[in-house]
């Protein structure tokens, strides 16, 4: 199951300075909001995963989280961009994600991937957004990139 954690807009400082960032690179003005992503793979009942969001992902003072990728997000993009690790990378945060469930007392999952994601509310060509992410989030030879569009 995928848990999504985003910063509350009133201290989300770092999707204000990846939107001015991105100014910067391009000249074209939009929000850009960035999210964690946690992948974590275990056959167990949605309670299970909104333990693991509330109890261990998230600080609920400065965060919220959405569980499964067909949740609405409660804030208009157009596209969003998704950095993963490539198979056969070490994906640390994943790994300690996986290993603190289980020191938590729950029973650990099979698996726990971490991703970054973008999500842009703007009018840009997917190419430009693309080597936006790989010049200052990812690297080719480590990353995979999702580029997906909304769909209405």
């Amino acid at each position: 199951m995928r848990i999504e954690v985003f910063t509350k807009d009133e201290f989300d400082r770092e999707s204000k300075n990846i939107s001015e960032s991105f100014f910067s690179f391009s000249q074209i003005k939009g929000n850009i909001k960035f999210s964690k992503i946690y992948d974590i793979k275990a056959e167990e009942k949605e309670e299970y995963f909104k333990k693991i969001a509330e109890d261990i992902l998230v600080d609920p003072v400065v965060e919220y989280y959405i569980l499964g990728e067909k949740t609405p997000r409660p804030f208009n993009f157009n596209v969003s961009i998704e950095v993963w690790f490539k198979k056969g990378v070490t994906d640390v945060v994943g790994e300690s994600v996986k290993n603190i469930i289980g020191v938590y007392g729950m029973r650990m999952p099979d698996d726990a991937q971490s991703a970054r994601c973008y999500y842009f509310s703007l009018k840009a060509d997917k190419n430009i957004l693309k080597e936006f992410i790989y010049e200052n989030f990812a690297n080719e030879l480590i990353n995979d990139i999702r580029l997906r569009l909304k769909k209405d």
